[in-house]
Order: C-alpha cells, then structure tokens, then sequence
C-alpha cells in the first residue's frame, strides 16, 4: 500500500478530501488547500488525479446545491405571491382548490430544500469510499480535461 508523505495511505487521503466536502463551505477551502498541498509536495500521480477530481466535484456540487435551493426559494415567492392573489380575489372554483395546491407546491419545495444537502452529502461519502478502496471515479469529461493536463 502506497503512502503518503505525511505517513498515511493514499487512498485514505483521497477519501478523506471527499468525507471534508461533504462539511459545506469551510470543507471546500480545506480541499483546496489540501489539493493544493497534493499537487506541490506528494508524487504519487494517481492521488494527484483524485485530489483535482475531489476539489472539481466538491466545487460543483456545492454549486448545484446552491441553485436548486435559490431556483427553490424564487418559486416559493412566486407561490407566495399567486396564493395572496388567489385568497384576495376569491380565485377558487369548488372542483379546485388553489390554496390546497399552492400548498401542496410549497411542500414540494422545501422537501426538495431538504434533500439537496443529504444528496450532497451522500454522493460525497460514497466517493469517499470509493476512493478509500482505491477504485476510480469514471466521468469521461473529468477524466479527459484532468489527464490532459496531467
């Protein structure tokens, strides 16, 4: 088993870049910094790789996470808003009830606003894993900009 300079498996230290993702914001410097440490002072080619990778998939899953939660937030204002003008202007016919629906939609919306950050999480931690074991990740585009490069 290959180590690293600081003494521990290259594979922990791959897996360890993705379990510090998945901590939000403050993870997200920390894998910099640690890809940063990877790509000056380690020589292993292969921790090199997964440290590039981690930090690109760590930054877009924030990412995502982040307009989903923002496009979500939008139509809760625009539900918000639809439901006030249903209520003042007695939008309801007796076989639909808007304000059932826009509850129904505002439910929608923040079980989404609640699942994003878990999927963030648990798409982290099992990449996490996968590098722990040593296994690359396959995302052709990824694999190609960083092989390139590398």
């Amino acid at each position: 088993m290959e180590k690293s300079k600081l003494g521990i498996s290259i594979g922990l230290f791959g897996a360890l870049l993705y379990f510090i993702g998945a901590m939000g914001s403050i993870g997200i410097f920390v894998v910099a910094l640690a890809t940063g440490y990877i790509l000056f002072f380690e020589t292993s080619e292969w921790l090199k790789k997964t440290a590039v990778k981690s930090l690109i998939i760590v930054v877009f899953l924030a990412i995502a996470v982040n307009l989903i939660t923002y496009l979500s937030s939008s139509v809760t204002y625009i539900l918000y808003f639809l439901r006030q003008l249903a209520i003042n202007n007695d939008l309801f016919n007796p076989n639909y009830n808007m304000i059932e629906f826009f509850s129904l939609l505002q439910y929608l919306q923040m079980v989404i606003n609640q699942l994003t950050p878990a999927v963030e999480i648990l798409i982290c931690v099992i990449l996490g894993f996968r590098t722990y074991k040593q296994k690359d990740i396959k995302i052709k585009v990824l694999d190609d900009i960083i092989n390139k490069h590398f």
